[in-house]
């Protein structure tokens, strides 16, 4: 009688290979999934500087000089969740413009690459984006702010 070998599970290569791979997937996906949710995270305040960037120019038009507190432009100031509630506004006149600061609430998650409480600026004046205290493996402010 002639015995037919049935092949039942996987050999200890097959599943070392699915390992392997399953690892490699991972150590790309894991860093770009913390990049996605921090950049969604400093959207928050993206869009905050943007009905600001309006407020201050309505104000500069009323008064002729930009306001140095968030609280006398004519939009609210919404309960921030992950930036600091409290901006730091240096006003100017309307031919130097103003910048405003916000900073990052707690850390980013860990295997972030992000600086710890990085903050994100706005200059009117030069109408770009930054992060002043950006010391990360990372570039925050090409990471996640818009250019």
């Amino acid at each position: 009688m002639r015995h037919t070998r049935r092949s039942r599970g996987f050999t200890l290569i097959e599943l070392l290979v699915v390992v392997l791979i399953i690892g490699i997937l991972s150590a790309i996906a894991i860093p770009q999934y913390f990049k996605v949710v921090e950049k969604g995270r400093a959207a928050e305040v993206v869009g905050y500087i943007g009905d600001m960037r309006s407020a201050q120019e309505r104000y500069a038009l009323r008064t002729g000089t930009y306001a140095s507190d968030a609280n006398v432009l004519d939009v609210s100031v919404p309960m921030l969740k992950y930036f600091s509630n409290v901006a730091t506004i240096t006003p100017g006149n309307t031919t130097s413009g103003w910048m405003v600061v916000f900073t990052r609430n707690g850390t980013p998650a860990t295997p972030s690459p992000y600086t710890p409480q990085y903050q994100v600026s706005f200059n009117s004046y030069l109408g770009n984006y930054s992060c002043p205290n950006d010391t990360s493996k990372s570039d925050v402010a090409n990471d996640l702010l818009p250019q």
